[in-house]
């Protein structure tokens, strides 16, 4: 049997399939503006296959073996920000954790960890 494309909307495969699929491929910069909910495509920037999720594009997760960095701070109580030892793809690949609570992530800024002061300063 052939290969085939049936159209747009619904798309379907047949036949045996021994080769690849090329999907569209850019920088981040370049991801289309007008992208729906489904748009896929190979993000050029960190190497990544991306789905937009009708919102933003996310990063599709590998499988397999991933690199773990932790960094550890003592608070002095007056603190705020904590530079990490890493600067992250993204603020979505970092978890805060304080006395074993998950924290927000707008608590994340480039490779800082940023605290609101005051009371929540570490």
């Amino acid at each position: 049997m052939g290969r085939y494309i049936k159209n747009s909307v619904t798309a379907s495969v047949k036949g045996p399939i021994t080769g690849g699929v090329n999907v569209p491929a850019g920088s981040a910069a370049e991801r289309p503006a007008d992208a729906v909910e489904g748009t896929t495509r190979f993000n050029t920037d960190t190497n990544n296959l991306e789905v937009h999720n009708g919102t933003n594009f996310d990063t599709i997760a590998r499988e397999g073996n991933v690199s773990i960095t932790k960094d550890s701070f003592t608070g002095d109580g007056s603190t705020t920000t904590y530079t990490l030892t890493i600067t992250p793809p993204s603020e979505n690949s970092i978890l805060v954790f304080v006395g074993n609570v998950f924290q927000d992530n707008d608590l994340l800024r480039h490779n800082l960890v940023v605290f609101r002061g005051g009371e929540n300063a570490l």
